[in-house]
């Protein structure tokens, strides 16, 4: 099942905090409510908590390909290359280098001319000292070999395609561009309650400016509605009013940690680092601002596939901090919160969770839907 990290972070506004670091703490994010409000019971099984849970596989291609787009839209295109390899597609290369020969006249066009009797292998050893191996196929796919075996995740050509396509459209967005340069990106919150200082809580914001809070959602349109009326169902199917309200108070919070400097900041690699001027003037902005809008982002990446071919979607929603929404939005954030207190006082976490209920006899209202099917003749 592999080896699986421990993080106990302290409570305060973690900058730059690897992706594996945040699901590594012990602590309730939005995911773990959605669960605690219907099924909590069924929690405990995918918690640390289960020795018999398989760890989280970020390989696994929609986790992957996710990563990759949020990761290009949000931090920007040396972060993508840096966490991403794209495979090098054979025709866009026919230009390249491949036999000896090929090589050797490659090297004569730039002024230099080797041994007639050296070998492909040092011939390349001499593109590469004079700067020309990127000119040699074997090259650029010994590269992309040495990427992935670093720790780099495989792209496609193909999805590298889409997702520079769909990054470009966001950052050419005139309200969206301007707030993407401008705030943090992948904000990592921990804090307790103080009625309930036994859960640690989490939150990872997408992105986080003085006026604004923003979650990027790929948009499933799987029903073939409109693009605009499928961000709503999902909005409401995918229940999406929890995570956005839980993110709130996340939000409400880290303007307290900013007061208190409780700051961490993190390199690539996990370790301590230092807060960056254009950081420190953000985090003033966040604390300064007593209102914020929630924005959601949906968008969805071009396909040139025979069959699935599709346009990219750009759709925006922004959402007060008001109304009915967001008052029962509330309301779920604190029955599963209470559910969760009220599971771990029962089975504690070395027991197994389970729902067992009382019997109770089942009235004909239940059972409604069946009065009207039809008695076949």
């Amino acid at each position: 099942m592999g080896q699986e990290i421990v993080f106990d972070p302290p409570e305060g506004i973690h900058l730059g905090l690897p992706e594996r670091f945040y699901f590594a703490a012990d602590a309730i994010g939005s995911s773990d409510l959605k669960v605690l409000l219907r099924d909590p019971a069924t929690w405990w099984y995918a918690s640390r908590h289960n020795p018999w849970r398989k760890i989280r596989d970020s390989k696994v291609a929609h986790l992957r390909k996710g990563n990759a787009l949020h990761t290009l839209i949000l931090e920007g295109k040396t972060a993508y290359e840096r966490g991403f390899a794209v495979e090098p597609l054979e025709t866009e290369h026919n230009d390249k280098a491949r036999s000896a020969a090929d090589i050797k006249e490659m090297l004569k066009k730039h002024g230099v001319t080797p041994p007639e009797t050296w070998d492909k292998s040092k011939l390349i050893d001499v593109a590469k000292r004079n700067k020309l191996g990127s000119l040699c196929w074997d090259v650029i796919q010994s590269d992309f070999k040495t990427a992935l075996s670093r720790g780099r995740a495989k792209i496609s050509r193909a999805e590298d395609l889409a997702f520079q396509h769909m990054a470009e459209l966001v950052h050419l967005h005139p309200d969206l561009g301007p707030w993407l340069k401008s705030g943090l990106t992948e904000v990592s919150i921990f804090w307790r309650r103080p009625d309930d200082p036994d859960t640690l809580l989490r939150a990872r914001l997408d992105k986080v400016s003085g006026k604004l809070t923003g979650d990027l959602k790929t948009l499933s349109n799987w029903k073939a509605q409109s693009t605009r009326h499928a961000t709503i169902r999902q909005i409401t199917e995918f229940e999406y009013d929890l995570q956005r309200r839980f993110y709130d108070e996340a939000r409400a919070r880290a303007r307290e940690f900013i007061a208190e400097n409780k700051i961490y900041v993190y390199d690539q690699d996990g370790e301590p680092a230092a807060l960056l001027a254009e950081e420190d003037k953000v985090l003033a902005d966040i604390m300064q601002a007593e209102t914020w809008l929630w924005v959601w982002v949906f968008y969805q990446v071009r396909s040139d596939e025979y069959g699935k071919e599709r346009a990219p979607v750009l759709i925006p929603w922004v959402h007060q901090p008001q109304g009915r929404m967001w008052d029962q939005a509330g309301e779920k954030v604190e029955a599963a919160l209470g559910n969760y207190r009220a599971y771990r006082e029962r089975y504690g976490f070395e027991t197994p969770w389970a729902e067992i209920e009382p019997c109770a006899e089942i009235a004909d209202e239940q059972l409604g839907s069946l009065l009207w099917k039809g008695i076949p003749e």
